[in-house]
């Protein structure tokens, strides 16, 4: 609490001191405002015309002191400025004659004077945001009050005489968006105006800055009261004339009461800031000679004036010791100071700068061996002083003899190396070559001196242009490579590798001094590393073939991958890959052939390989001309080199790898031995990728045979069913075409029943006896024909014209059999020849087991299909009997039982009744009134009407007919009607009195056409009542005696149709 109230007293005696010191000008200020407020209050007009009047006369008391100083002034700014407010005080005063009431210029109105008044603003807001960028700077005066004399013309020309000017006010309205507008953006300008003023502040005096702002900030919110009014003479505008006051107050404190107090400070500004710069510069100046890491003194007269602290410890002096003394007391003797003068000044007459190795003494007499510099103050006075600079280069001297020494060792140890060692300068010349550059070269030292450009010449080109920027970069020390490898040709011819090293050399001052070189014959290693590189290569060639086989199972990609990979290791200009398939040699893939033998087979006698299969080991032909046992294959290219290996897998030969070469010779020992591993690894994937087509193959077979199976267990339409298994025959096998022929028992003939693979209909018609063609003898004899060759046997075919257009060439039958019965046969075409083993043979015998099963499984169901047709038949007879004695037997209802079926079916479709349940409903129908059988002859053939007694007898035919049809198995689902069609919807029929939705639908459908029908047709106790009162009474006992839906539907059938032919 006591420090608050201690600052509390402290800043009241701040505000008192404050208050005190600008008492009198607060006072004033004051007056002023309660009188202008006075003013204003009693007259606006008066109000408006001192506040313009005090802005103009500000104005224009800036040009006139910056114009009259124009000749003291090299700032740019303060004449810029001065030029600037006297057009804006001839604005302003036109802006104070045109304003509203005034009277003085026509015309004149708010409108006239707000235009003038945003004028004088853009040039006064404007002309302060510029001249902060002509500070320092000189202008030209004319120039400049020319430039505004044309803008200033322009705008007053714009309003008084063009009218061009925007609109600013409007009566009754009040400001227009450019007014508005124009009063924020001259806002924007102030403030842009007072950032720039402050970026710049060091080249105005503080007081002058903060007037400076200080008077922007008044323009500003000036501007914004000039923003809102309706009429000249509103408060706003009484308020922004008060700011605009104040503005000028300050830019006037800041121009002319400053520069008055100040005036050298305005005037010679620049010239103190350049003497202040010129100060700073002698100080660093100063600083960089005493750190400088040369000894600098100043001679005049021969006396040593100035001198820094380098030289002063380089010589071993004290500041005071060496100063003011003569120059020549750091020189060893009176002829070494002499000499030094006489050369140094002779070059520096020369010149006017240049140096001179000598040597200074140090106070304790020792030596120090120097550079000397130096340059006269004034080149055309030399008494005016010289000034010298000293540049240490004992530890530069003492390199140079270590230099010299290291390189007599150099010489010692390269005159007796192996390796070619060379000191070559900057420009080029080798300077020293060690004596095994005539052993590597062949040339002698001599001739190479002789020609600098020699050691390209021994080079090819492109290797050439590499040593060439390899000596430039190390040269220009740009990321030089300072070791690699090239070749030359000696003086024999020979090309010999060489291996370079070299080092740039250059001296303390970072000068390049020269190269020295090696160059090692490294042709020897070289080749055996490339020998070595090339074993590595294969081997890693083999371990990659090895690893890249494990990846793919697919017999053709493994082949592929095989004759790629060999290539990276032997080269070659053809190979093929043969496997033994059949007895047969088959290329199973080839490369650089043209066409191509992949696919084709070829006898297995050729003795190339016999001899192979012997030895189970490579074999080399490097003369294939003069060998009879090669065979071309059909390549159409000489081969002069041939290489075969074997493929062995699990023991077994497997096929053979042959490689051709254009070229003599062209396959050595060192790539038998490799070629067995790589034919190894190869013969290994080609049987796993063998082995995995065959599993694939049975895989598919059997996945065919379910398929076969599932079709048989599906579905009796035997044509599907053959027609998957030919599908599959031709697919899982490669086969081209196979028909099945069915075997007719009563004809004893073979006919067509499916067929795939066919291009022509040729054995579409076939109709062939037993014996007869391959086909009839293979089921006569019930077991397979294959004939390879169509064509040598004469084929009974070829009779056919049709048949001649498929181009088969091989054939295989199979006889269908199943239960030791004959079913067809399953006959096999193929296009070229047909080569089968044992496991597809026995595949085909699978597929023809399945072909006689389908074959017999199709007759069986046909069969069946025959007599559960003809018992159908039998049932649907009987139970059309049953009808039709019901009928004999009830004179009255002959024909009613037909009739109903009929209707009853028609309107069950359109309640949603198909399929079988449709059958059951018509079987129902037949026999509605099947119970009447048991009824006595004497009442059911009464011709009037029935007495209680009679009616409790006849009520029991439903009961009766349940009774008697419930035992018969397949007509329990036809129940429905007999049993139920006599109940009723409100429960009153019989025989149970069931009602709604408890009456099963087939009873309620049947219902409503059992009556319809019965009143449609006579009876001996009445006649058939029209169509209308029959219609009539269905629509009355709807919701009584019959189902609402029911009826409903019902009426609309008979909308829809006629029914009158059921009653003809």
């Amino acid at each position: 609490m006591t420090s608050f109230g201690a600052l509390l007293v402290i800043n009241l005696r701040r505000l008192f001191r404050f208050i005190s010191k600008y008492r009198l000008l607060m006072t004033f200020s004051v007056l002023i405002l309660v009188a202008l407020y006075f003013i204003y209050q009693v007259n606006f007009l008066l109000f408006h015309n001192l506040a313009e009047i005090f802005s103009i006369l500000v104005a224009g008391a800036i040009f006139m002191f910056f114009w009259n100083a124009r000749r003291y002034l090299n700032n740019g700014y303060y004449l810029f400025i001065g030029i600037a407010f006297a057009f804006v005080a001839v604005i302003d005063l036109l802006h104070t004659l045109a304003y509203a009431g005034m009277g003085v210029i026509p015309g004149s109105d708010t409108n006239l004077g707000a235009q003038l008044w945003i004028l004088g603003r853009y040039v006064e807001a404007g002309s302060l945001l510029i001249a902060p960028f002509l500070l320092h700077r000189r202008v030209k005066i004319k120039l400049v009050a020319a430039g505004f004399l044309i803008l200033v013309s322009f705008g007053l020309l714009s309003i008084f005489f063009w009218k061009t000017f925007p609109i600013t006010f409007v009566d009754g309205v009040g400001l227009t968006p450019f007014k508005i507008f124009s009063e924020i953006f001259i806002s924007i300008l102030f403030c842009l105006a007072a950032l720039i003023h402050y970026q710049k502040r060091k080249a105005f005096d503080k007081n002058e800055l903060i007037l400076l702002i200080s008077a922007l900030g008044a323009g500003v919110i000036s501007e914004l009261y000039f923003t809102s009014y309706m009429n000249a003479y509103s408060a706003n505008s009484f308020i922004g004339h008060l700011f605009k006051i104040l503005s000028f107050y300050l830019i006037y404190r800041a121009f002319i009461a400053v520069s008055l107090v100040k005036p050298y400070d305005l005037l010679f500004r620049d010239l103190k800031q350049t003497e202040t710069e010129l100060q700073e510069k002698k100080n660093r100046l100063d600083g960089i000679v005493r750190v400088a890491p040369v000894g600098i003194m100043l001679i005049i007269n021969g006396m040593i004036e100035e001198a820094n602290e380098y030289l002063f410890g380089l010589l071993g002096y004290r500041q005071e010791d060496l100063l003011n003394q003569k120059c020549r007391m750091i020189f060893p003797d009176q002829v070494c100071d002499e000499h030094v003068i006489l050369e140094k000044n002779t070059k520096i007459m020369k010149s006017y700068n240049d140096s001179v190795e000598t040597q200074l003494k140090h106070k304790d007499g020792h030596l120090v061996n120097v550079i000397l510099r130096s340059v006269f103050l004034d080149p055309e006075n030399s008494a005016a002083g010289e000034i010298f600079s000293i540049l240490d280069i004992s530890e530069r001297l003492q390199g140079e003899q270590a230099l010299r020494e290291s390189e007599h060792k150099f010489h010692l140890l390269a005159d007796h190396s192996n390796d070619w060692d060379y000191w070559v300068n900057p420009e080029g010349k080798y300077l020293y070559q060690s004596p095994a550059f005539e052993r590597i070269t062949g040339y002698k030292i001599e001739e190479f001196n002789s020609n600098p450009d020699m050691f390209f010449e021994l080079m090819n080109s492109g290797e050439s242009e590499k040593i060439r920027l390899h000596f430039k970069n190390e040269r220009d020390n740009e990321n030089p490579l300072n070791a690699l490898e090239f070749s030359i040709m000696n003086r024999n011819g020979e090309m010999r590798t060489l291996s370079h090293e070299c080092i740039p050399v250059f001296d303390d001052q970072g000068k390049f001094l020269g190269r020295r070189g090696n160059n090692r014959d490294i042709t020897i290693r070289k080749q055996a590393l490339e020998k070595l590189k090339q074993y590595a290569g294969q081997l890693e060639t083999i371990n990659t073939v090895t690893a890249t086989l494990s990846t793919s199972l697919e017999l053709e990609k493994v082949l592929d991958i095989i004759l790629d990979q060999i290539g990276k290791v032997i080269q070659f200009d053809s190979g093929t890959i043969f496997l033994n398939e059949n007895n047969q040699l088959k290329a199973m893939a080839d490369r650089g052939i043209s066409p191509s033998n992949a696919g084709k087979s070829f006898l297995n006698t050729n003795q190339l390989f016999e001899e192979i299969s012997r030895t189970n080991k490579p074999l080399i032909l490097n003369d294939v001309i003069a060998d009879p046992r090669f065979e071309n294959w059909g390549y159409e290219k000489a081969i002069n080199s041939w290489i075969g290996a074997p493929l062995i897998a699990r023991e077994k030969l497997i096929g053979y790898l042959a490689l051709e070469s254009l070229k003599e010779n062209a396959f050595s020992q060192e790539q038998v031995d490799l070629l067995m591993p790589f034919a190894s690894q190869a013969a290994q994937a080609i049987e796993n990728a063998r082995q995995f087509r065959l599993s694939q193959s049975r895989m598919e077979r059997l996945k065919a045979l379910r398929e076969i199976d599932q079709a048989i267990t599906s579905s009796f339409n035997i044509r599907d069913t053959l027609d998957i298994l030919l599908k599959h025959l031709l697919a899982k096998l490669n086969m081209d075409a196979a028909v099945v022929l069915v075997y007719d028992p009563d004809l004893q003939k073979l006919t067509f029943s499916d067929a795939q693979g066919f291009l022509t209909s040729a054995l579409r018609h076939t109709n062939l006896e037993l014996g007869r063609g391959y086909a009839g003898q293979v089921a006569l004899h019930r077991r397979d024909i294959h004939i390879p060759s169509l064509e040598k046997e004469n084929a009974v075919f070829d009779k056919s014209p049709e048949f001649k257009e498929e181009g088969f060439v091989s054939y295989y039958g199979l006889p269908l059999v199943a239960k030791n019965t004959l079913m067809g046969v399953l006959e096999i075409f193929h296009r070229s020849e047909l080569i089968l083993d044992e496991e597809i043979v026995e595949y085909l015998h699978v597929l023809a087991g399945q072909a006689a099963i389908a074959i017999d499984n199709s007759l069986l169901f046909e069969n069946l299909q025959k007599s559960n047709l003809r018992l159908s038949q039998a049932y649907e007879s009987t139970i059309e009997g049953w009808a039709l004695a019901m009928e004999l037997k009830d004179a009255e209802t002959e024909g009613h039982s037909r009739r109903v079926v009929e209707m009853t079916l028609k309107l069950a479709k359109e309640l949603g009744y198909h399929g079988e349940m449709l059958m059951h409903i018509r079987r129902g129908a037949l026999l509605h009134d099947i119970g009447k059988m048991k009824i006595p002859d004497a009442i059911l053939q009464k011709p009037g009407p029935l007495d209680a007694e009679e009616w409790k007898i006849m009520r029991m035919h439903p009961e009766y007919a349940f009774e008697w049809l419930s035992k018969i198995e397949y007509l329990r689902p036809a129940l429905a009607i007999p049993h139920y069609h006599h109940e009723k919807w409100d429960g009153s029929g019989y025989p149970q009195g069931l009602s709604g939705i408890d009456i099963p639908l087939e009873a309620r459908i049947f219902s409503v056409v059992d009556v319809w029908d019965a009143l449609r047709a006579d009876r001996p106790y009445r006649k058939a009542w029209p169509q209308e009162k029959v219609i009539a009474y269905i629509k009355e006992q709807s919701g009584i005696h019959f189902d609402p839906q029911v009826v409903d539907q019902f009426l609309m059938i008979l909308a829809s149709d006629h029914y009158e032919e059921y009653f003809e």
